[in-house]
């Protein structure tokens, strides 16, 4: 639960959770590493879930854009 990672890949995020699974010596609860993935991912799991976004006028289920799409 005290655990952020971040990664440059998808595949090396998966590859670092299922390490920290095998060492751990009980199964983790569903959400203990919801702060692992690239940095995109974990950013954007903080903003959906820990920052206080409704002050900033976004709900919690905001796209992001990237340029090629606007």
């Amino acid at each position: 639960q005290r655990i952020a990672l971040l990664t440059f890949t998808n595949r090396a995020a998966s590859e670092l959770r299922e390490r920290i699974a095998q060492l751990l010596p009980a199964p983790l609860p569903a959400d203990a590493l919801r702060l692992t993935g690239t940095f995109h991912r974990v950013a954007c799991a903080l903003l959906r879930r820990v920052l206080p976004i409704a002050q900033r006028g976004l709900r919690p289920d905001f796209s992001i854009l990237d340029g090629e799409a606007t």
